[in-house]
This record gives structure tokens, sequence and C-alpha cells, in this order.
């Protein structure tokens, strides 16, 4: 027999988890809101923020990770690598003293801080799958205002020699150095290369005619007012790989896996067989002939020493002290090799093998969503295998970032019924 004070709790339970769902959903909305408005000032203002952006979403995460999820795969591979990282201290070259009582010498243990992220970047990552699929066009919007914004600002600094971010830096009793500002100033391409599919799609199907033309034009012009390549580079590539998914399903998942494959495993390789052959283009004019010919000579110099210990590497950060590389080998396949050896090259294959199988189950049942997914994901291999070191916190963080975007697009694509939506359903109603 029920008495009454089962009867309660069977009226009650349910009660429960349904507030406890709609929390974390209203959570989930709130922190990805976030995100969203900071992605662009911070990709003008300064791309350190994202590491700190997303290491604060991602503890605002934790509390709210109550439900049971099937596991993410490449969450764990991750993990898999940063513990072969933590094993690698023993063996890397150089290694200074480590006082423990010394926050600098702490904040040196790479392998600690890729422990760290990968705990708070997944629970941002876990949570976010909670948001719901009818708050993905808020999102989506918001993210795309400030990426536009921020393509605009790069623009006129492009062509007016840094004048908008000279004057915020100076505002900030910041030094006036042009080398550093002009740098700086122009790494916001990274970010607009990165999310630039996603935001030129959304911004066609919403009808958003003329911000798009504003941020595609801003985007190539201050990409080449700068002269920083690897950003038109990725989206081209990035935008071939979209158009291929589009036309031939599947099957392009397939080749992009094995291009993927190809490139993480062999590189190395080819620069120690072939490295001597290429030329060095030193002799060119123009700032990226030489930035060009500097990456060939590094690669065929770093070959030679991964050739010396295949398997194990030199150990986690050894880059940064080999002579003659500036902190990274600018090359994430070089730099898997070089450091972590064959075990290293061999995680870093699987993790991207389990990314594009995840895309590619997308094809069939969320084609805008795989689309996407793929342009990205080219987007941030093209970027990595040119410009930064593995494991920059803001570079993983904006790559994080970008996943979450990827998923929430895919929310907002399938929301869609007709490409004639108007801006009147991303507004909250009563």
């Amino acid at each position: 027999m029920t008495t009454v004070e089962d009867a309660d709790v069977l009226t009650t339970a349910p009660t429960r988890a349904s507030r406890w769902t709609t929390l974390r959903a209203r959570w989930a909305l709130v922190l990805m809101l976030v995100c969203a408005a900071l992605t662009g000032l911070i990709g003008y203002a300064g791309q350190l923020g994202y590491a700190a952006l997303i290491g604060v979403v991602g503890i605002a995460s934790l509390p709210m990770l109550g439900v049971k999820r099937p596991p993410i795969l490449e969450v764990g591979i991750a993990l898999l690598l940063v513990l072969w990282c933590a094993a690698s201290e023993l063996w890397t070259i150089d290694k200074p003293p480590l006082h423990l009582y010394r926050y600098k010498d702490v904040e040196s243990l790479t392998a600690l801080k890729l422990l760290l992220e990968v705990g708070v970047y997944s629970a941002f990552l876990f949570l976010m799958r909670e948001l719901p699929e009818r708050w993905a066009n808020r999102v989506i919007a918001t993210l795309v205002i400030g990426l536009t914004a921020c393509a605009v600002a790069m623009t006129i600094d492009a062509f007016t020699d840094c004048s908008l971010y000279r004057f915020f830096r100076l505002s900030a009793h910041a030094p006036d150095k042009p080398e550093i500002i002009r740098r700086n100033a122009a790494r916001g391409a990274y970010t607009l290369a990165l999310l630039f599919w996603p935001a030129v799609l959304w911004m066609r199907r919403s009808n958003w005619t003329a911000a798009l033309i504003v941020f595609v034009l801003a985007f190539f012009a201050s990409a080449i007012g700068f002269r920083v390549d690897a950003p038109i580079v990725a989206v081209v590539l990035g935008g071939a790989a979209l158009f291929a998914v589009r036309r031939f399903g599947r099957m392009t998942i397939w080749l992009l896996l094995a291009g993927t494959v190809i490139y993480l495993a062999l590189e190395p390789t080819f620069f120690d067989v072939f490295g001597r052959y290429l030329p060095s283009l030193h002799d060119g004019d123009g700032v990226a002939k030489e930035s060009w010919g500097a990456r060939i000579k590094l690669w065929r110099m770093l070959a030679q020493m991964i050739a010396e210990r295949p398997f194990i590497g030199w150990g986690i950060d050894s880059s940064r002290v080999i002579e003659g590389v500036p902190l990274h080998p600018h090359s994430a396949s070089i730099q898997l090799w070089l450091e972590l050896g064959a075990v290293g090259a061999a995680l870093g294959v699987l993790f991207w093998a389990a990314l594009w199988s995840r895309i590619g189950g997308l094809v069939e049942k969320a084609s805008g969503q795989a689309e996407v997914a793929a342009a990205v994901a080219v987007a941030y291999l093209t970027i990595g295998a040119l410009s930064f070191g593995i494991w920059q916190e803001w570079w993983i963080a904006l790559g994080v970032l970008a996943a979450v975007v990827c998923m929430v697009f895919g929310q907002a694509f399938q929301n869609w019924s007709s490409p004639s939506d108007r801006l009147e359903e991303l507004l909250p109603t009563g």
C-alpha cells in the first residue's frame, strides 16, 4: 500500500529534477552568453584572455555537472596525452631546479597546467550540452556582433598604423612599442579565421546580408593589411572542407582524417628526407617570405633532432631551451614529435581520429553542423601547423570555445524552419 509519505516523494521528485534541469539550462545560457559577448573583445584586445575566460566559465560549470552523461572520448585521449607529458618531465632537457614555493617555478609546470585545463575546460564542454536549442540563436547572434566589431576595428588599425589599438594600449599605461603593438593587433585575425565560417553561414541563413558583407570584407582587408598569411590560408582551406562535406558527405570526412594522420605522423620524416631540397626563401622580398623561409629552416633542423630520439622525444617544453627555436616550432606535428616522440604523436593522431569520427557521425543527422565543424577543425589544424605552440593556454581555450560554438551552431541550424527567420526569434519572449 502506498502511504501519504510515499505519494509525496513520488510527486516532488520529478519536480525537483525538472527544477535542477531548468537551473542547469539557464546557467549554461548565462555562461555561453558571457563567452559570446567577450569573444570578439578578447580577440581584439588580447588573446591571452581566452585562457582566463574559459577557465572561469569552466570553474563556474563544475557545480552544475550533477547529471550522468555519455563520456567524450576526445577528453579521455587528451588526459592520456597530458599524463605522457607529465612522464616526459623526467627526461626533458635542461630543466632548472624546481622550487614549489615560487609561483614562477610552479607556473612553468606545463603538464600540471594541462591537467587542470582538461578538467576545467571539459566541465565547460559538458555543461554546454545542456544549452536548450531555443536559445542557440541568441548566443550566435551575440557572438557574430562581437566578431564583426572586432573585424572592423582591426581593419581601421591595419591601415592607420594601429591607431585604435595604440590608443587603448596607451590608455592602460602600457609601453609604446610599435613592433609589439602591430604584432598584438594582428592576432585578432586568428580568432576571426577560426570562427569565420560559423559566423558567415549564420549571417547568411539569418538574412544579415549587410553584416555578412562587412564581416567578410573587414576580415580579408585586415589580414592583408597586417600581412598575416596563416588566417587567410585557414579560411580558404576551411571553406574548401565545408563545401566538400556539403558535396561529397562522409567521404570528405574520411579524406580529411587521412590527411590529418599523414600530417601528424609523417611531417618530421618529410622534412628530414626532403627538407634539403626545399627552397630557403631567405632571399625574397617581404616579411611573409622571410617568415616562411625561417620556418622551413627550423623544421629541417628539428626533424634531425627528432630522428635522434624518435620514440620518447626530448621532453615537454624542450623546444623552449633548444638554441635557434623561438619558444616553439610553429608546427603542431613537429612539436609533438620533438617533445613527446612517437607516443605523443600517436596520441595526437588518436585524438583527431576520434574528433573526425564524431564529425562524420553528424553528416547524416546534422549536415549543417558537420560542415561547420569540418571547416573549424581544418582552420584549427592549419593555424596550429604554422603559427602557435600546442601547449599555449589561450590557443587551447580558443579551440574549446570553437568546439562549443560548433555545438551551438548545430542547435541553431536545426531550429530554423526556413532561411527567412527574422531577428524577432532571437529576442526573449514573455
